[in-house]
């Protein structure tokens, strides 16, 4: 079984800079559940079915880009995360890197913050175009990752699920949190693009 305090402290080793808490900062909850990410950067479904029950939520934001934890009812935890490409001093990469350089920076960056090693990585296609699945372990301990690279932006997606343990069925969970993130280029299936701003 997955020990969701020790992954609960691993999980804030990676955590951005806090966004200020001016109110406009707050993360946005309208009525239909979508969540607003600073910056138009993202947009969320807070009704996808992988959640259960009421969220807990968490918003933070750097020069490099955005991150929301997720926090239901059945203690699963999502972490969606965003890396800028643009002029981005940090990463080794640019708008123009392949998915598969993208995944291996950040998968690296990711094994260094959780101490954790990469079991299983591959690519897949899914309806939202090739995303890159890896699953982290550490100590018996499980995260899975969904990576893909949208308009200049990296998106991570990380699962940490006490009701998963397979790679198959955190693979298909991972695909359905993807398609309730919405992107800048799917702006069309309207959503409210009104958004919260990093100050």
């Amino acid at each position: 079984m997955v020990k969701l305090a020790h992954w609960t402290v691993l999980w804030s080793a990676i955590a951005l800079a806090a966004c200020h808490t001016a109110p406009h900062n707050k993360p946005e909850l309208p009525l239909q559940k979508i969540y607003h990410a600073p910056a138009q950067i993202f947009d969320f479904d807070l009704s996808s079915n992988v959640l259960r029950g009421a969220v807990e939520l968490k918003q933070s934001c750097n020069a490099m880009g955005t991150s929301l934890d997720i926090i239901d009812q059945q203690k699963q935890q999502v972490r969606i995360d965003t890396f800028n490409l643009h002029q981005n001093a940090s990463l080794h990469l640019t708008t123009d890197s392949d998915l598969k350089t993208i995944n291996e920076q950040l998968i690296a960056l990711y094994q260094q913050k959780y101490q954790a090693t990469a079991t299983s990585s591959k690519l897949l296609k899914t309806s939202q175009g090739d995303a890159m699945f890896t699953r982290l372990t550490h100590d018996q301990q499980h995260l899975d990752i969904a990576i893909q690279s949208r308009y200049g932006y990296a998106y991570v997606i990380t699962l940490n699920s006490p009701l998963v343990q397979d790679t198959q069925t955190a693979e298909q969970l991972l695909q359905t949190l993807l398609k309730s993130l919405y992107t800048p280029s799917s702006q069309s299936k309207g959503l409210d693009t009104s958004t919260t701003h990093c100050a």
